[in-house]
């Protein structure tokens, strides 16, 4: 199992978005994107924050006791650095009427998190070069926590990076994206703000092509990255991931929380 090991939220003190023409890839009736690998709902009954929400092993499988164990993984519990955070998922994770919810907790001046690895239909890690991605979810909660929700290497070489949505989760917060093209090098194509309380919930999708990609929220066409702007467009093998963690500029005061929640994660494969 991958996991994201840079810290994140780092777009919200950037530019903010700008109209931009609709790419023509974007803006073609063609259906690029017809086949659905991975339909992650929450609705196969609730499950409290506990041991069900512990991966039995570092591949991040939960047991097979909880009910959502063949469509999604966790970060195994204890995982993380102080200046990143930790995970326990079976202190933080739960589901209740149809919606996970990751409740991350201010702890001895870092923070405990979780996080959603969807499991798709193909290969068990989502592992694929182009696709869609679509999520619903909301946050809120305290200074010193934040939240991401990305395409990530599978092979974690971070050169390549697509956040759709990254943020704190202070209230009031509004979210914010960027794609890295040359992640360590620091170089990013794009970066906005989406101008969206993240308190109420919205549906964010990401649409990767050969040479390029777009972003959106609530179905509106937000930002775009092409060869046509003079950046790399990704090319390698990526996954999803949807984790908390401590925010990058602050600390989370003992017994705070940060929470995320989602509704589901639907992923499509990309086709010619």
């Amino acid at each position: 199992m991958k996991r994201r090991i840079v810290a994140v939220s780092v777009a919200l003190t950037l530019s903010t978005a700008t109209a931009v023409t609709l790419p023509a890839h974007a803006a073609t009736t063609t259906n690029h994107y017809r086949r659905l690998v991975a339909n992650l709902e929450f609705n196969r009954g609730n499950v409290p924050a506990g041991s069900r929400w512990n991966p039995t092993d570092n591949s991040g499988d939960l047991p097979s006791s909880n009910p959502y164990a063949s469509t999604m993984t966790t970060y195994p519990s204890g995982w993380g650095t102080p200046a990143q955070g930790y995970y326990h998922p079976e202190r933080t994770m739960s589901v209740a009427n149809g919606v996970l919810t990751i409740r991350a907790l201010g702890t001895q001046g870092t923070e405990w998190g979780g996080s959603v690895l969807p499991i798709a239909t193909d290969n068990k890690v989502g592992s694929r070069r182009y696709g869609r991605i679509e999520y619903r979810l909301r946050a809120t909660g305290a200074a010193g926590h934040s939240f991401a929700a990305f395409e990530w290497p599978s092979d974690d070489n971070w050169v390549y990076e697509m956040d759709a949505t990254e943020g704190f989760e202070t209230p009031g917060t509004t979210v914010g994206g960027t794609y890295h093209y040359n992640g360590a090098a620091g170089q990013q194509g794009f970066t906005a703000r989406q101008h969206q309380q993240m308190s109420n919930w919205h549906t964010f999708q990401i649409n990767w092509w050969p040479g390029g990609q777009s972003v959106w929220i609530d179905r509106r066409y937000l930002e775009y990255d092409d060869t046509a702007a003079g950046h790399l467009a990704p090319t390698q093998i990526m996954r999803f991931l949807l984790q908390t963690n401590k925010a990058w500029n602050g600390t989370p005061a003992n017994g705070s929380t940060g929470t995320v929640q989602l509704a589901y994660v639907k992923e499509w494969a990309y086709n010619n």
